[in-house]
């Protein structure tokens, strides 16, 4: 692209409402524009409807080169402008063609305080008959519209009906569209002696004004336009209950968003001048963090939606997500963009609601929502609990591949033949009790690690995934396990440590399965020692990929109804702390020589999470 006889070199980013060009020029800015004339001005005025530069060399042609976003209007020389300033009834392109479209013609009504020209464009009514023509067509400025108006005292009344200041009258300016207002004026040439005289400074008296309001300051980047006057200067007196109608540049925002400023009766204006500030752009909250924004004295989230300069942003982790780093948490509007700033929000994993009571056969009576990871999983036919699950992500729940194949064959069953249920404590899956915790799910597929072959490979890499349809909701009674990603965690010895494991199932051999959840802590057996010590028809389903926990002798163990649970240990976690990690899942058990069942003074083996290949399978699927 070039411009007269040099040549630049443009780089496209985009920024605001257009695919832009940063101009390598004679400007010192990183984003300027340098006008024909040399001028140069910031990169968001160039082709933004507005004539800029003092040359107009801003708004052209060359404006066609330019890439509008999908929901902005480009006007008829190619610049870009807000989509919902077409057919406003306010100039926005600098051709009006945002204001001729043929969607323009076709409006019929115009809105409140709005005034219909003749061609159908709308314009603010304190527009009409203010003695410059707004209408493309001028029909806002003629005897047929201003003749039956009433000016006030304090303004001048023109041929046509019109009103503008009384300052107008012969002023050497054309401020009525007629020219009404310099007409019958008389030049007086007059030749002023100044005599030579000795001064003292004195303080400047304060102008004292009788009959309404002094015009304040333009603010920078923006202005104002006065109600009943088309044309007007700083310092000019206006009458009482005149209005300001403040407005700022693109890139830029009221502060304090006074939009309009009065003048009363009192002679005074009824709000403090607003400023027109830098704007930077819309911070929004997301699923896991939260933003407040202040600004002086004021903070409320609102406050992000147009912060403006000096603006500070400070984020925070939303309920039950944590922060995975120490990096600034804030951040500060400067120059039209904020400052670096990270922040990273992760749902708070591994914590428990409470503690343990009440001893019952085979373990302990769980708190409500106490291991809130937990799920439970249940045949769609009848609702049957079958097994337990444990949640990992919003979307996605570990257990035992086993219940959810064929035992003999490991074959996957059809999805629709099971139901997930989160946030229980009670095992039936429509008990009433709790109704107000659950969330309803829709299984979206289910998967199984690939090396699992059922019983005819002893249940080796007894593994699998569910997925959710839609994420779960993060409440007090619904929140993830922790997982340690790290291959070589496996490599740490669990020793003696204990571990807790929870589930519906049977409370004894020969009992019935448990009504509430429970909680059972077991210790970590070591392989050698486990793999010597269960009966001998058991030994083939200790495979290297199990962890060994539980007891012998003591009627206490996992039993039907608790495979795909989570075997849980309190270990570090990372900076979090000591957090419950899943390192296992309920796997199989040996069946007892008296009643078929579970054999509750034996050890249990749980599938051992910490194997890099089953690692890997999970952060696949999970991805």
């Amino acid at each position: 692209m070039s411009r007269s006889s040099s040549v630049y070199i443009y780089d496209k980013y985009t920024i605001g409402n257009l695919t832009r060009f940063k101009r390598q020029s004679g400007c010192t800015g990183s984003f300027e524009f340098q006008c024909r004339s040399g001028e140069c001005i910031s990169d968001d005025y160039y082709c933004d409807g507005k004539e800029n530069c003092r040359d107009g060399s801003d708004e052209t042609e060359d404006c066609k080169q330019i890439a509008c976003l999908p929901h902005f209007f480009r006007c008829e020389y190619g610049a870009c402008i807000n989509g919902d300033f077409e057919c406003d009834g306010k100039t926005d392109c600098k051709d009006n063609s945002d204001e001729t479209s043929p969607k323009c013609l076709k409006v019929s009504q115009c809105g409140p305080n709005k005034f219909r020209c003749n061609s159908g464009q709308c314009i603010s009514d304190y527009n009409r008959c203010d003695g410059k023509p707004d209408c493309y067509d001028k029909s806002d400025e003629t005897s047929e519209v201003c003749r039956e108006l009433n000016c006030p005292g304090f303004t001048f009344k023109c041929a046509y009906g019109a009103c503008v200041a009384f300052t107008s009258k012969c002023n050497g300016r054309r401020d009525c569209a007629d020219g009404s207002d310099e007409q019958g004026c008389k030049t007086v040439a007059t030749t002023v002696t100044i005599p030579k005289v000795t001064t003292t400074t004195t303080k400047k008296p304060p102008i004292i004004v009788k009959d309404g309001c002094v015009l304040p300051d333009v603010p920078s980047n923006g202005g104002y336009n006065v109600s009943g006057l088309s044309r007007f200067s700083v310092g000019d007196v206006v009458g009482h209950l005149t209005i300001l109608q403040y407005y700022c540049n693109s890139g830029y925002q009221l502060y304090p968003n006074r939009l309009y400023i009065v003048c009363m009766t009192n002679d005074r204006w009824d709000k403090e001048f607003p400023d027109c500030m830098r704007r930077c752009p819309s911070l929004a909250p997301t699923e896991s963090t939260e933003v407040v924004c202040s600004l002086g004295n004021d903070s409320s989230k609102k406050m992000c939606e147009n912060p403006i300069e000096g603006t500070i942003a400070t984020f925070n982790c939303r309920e039950f997500y944590e922060r995975t780093d120490y990096l600034i948490k804030t951040t500060k509007c400067q120059g039209g963009s904020w400052n670096s700033y990270s922040i990273e929000c992760t749902p708070a994993c591994g914590k428990r609601g409470g503690i343990g009571q009440t001893n019952v056969v085979g373990g302990n009576i769980a708190l409500k929502h106490d291991f809130p990871w937990h799920v439970g999983i249940y045949l769609s036919s009848d609702k049957t609990h079958i097994c337990g699950g444990s949640i990992i992500s919003s979307k996605f729940i570990v257990t035992a591949a086993h219940c959810l194949t064929n035992l003999e064959t490991g074959d996957l069953k059809p999805t629709s033949e099971f139901l997930v249920k989160v946030g229980k404590h009670y095992r039936e899956y429509d008990d009433p009790r709790d109704s107000k915790y659950t969330q309803n799910t829709i299984i979206k597929s289910i998967s199984k690690h690939r090396s699992y072959r059922g019983q005819t490979q002893n249940h080796q890499a007894d593994l699998a995934i569910i997925e959710l349809q839609e994420p779960l909701k993060w409440t007090k009674y619904v929140q993830p396990i922790c997982i340690n990603w790290d291959p070589k965690y496996g490599n740490n010895d669990l020793g003696s440590d204990s571990g807790l494991v929870v589930g519906w199932g049977f409370t004894a051999e020969t009992g019935a399965p448990a009504d509430e959840l429970k909680v059972l802590e077991v210790p970590h057996i070591n392989f050698e020692k486990c793999y010597a010590s269960v009966p001998d028809q058991f030994k083939p389903f200790v495979t290297p990929d199990k962890i060994c926990a539980g007891f012998q002798k003591n009627g206490q163990s996992v039993c039907n109804g608790d495979s795909g649970g989570g075997l849980v240990f309190k270990k570090q976690y990372g900076y979090f702390g000591l957090r419950y990690i899943l390192r296992g899942i309920v796997s199989v058990s040996p069946k007892s020589n008296v009643t078929n069942g579970c054999d509750s003074n034996s050890f249990a083996g749980y599938t051992d999470l910490t194997v890099e290949e089953y690692i890997r399978y999970i952060i696949i699927t999970i991805s």
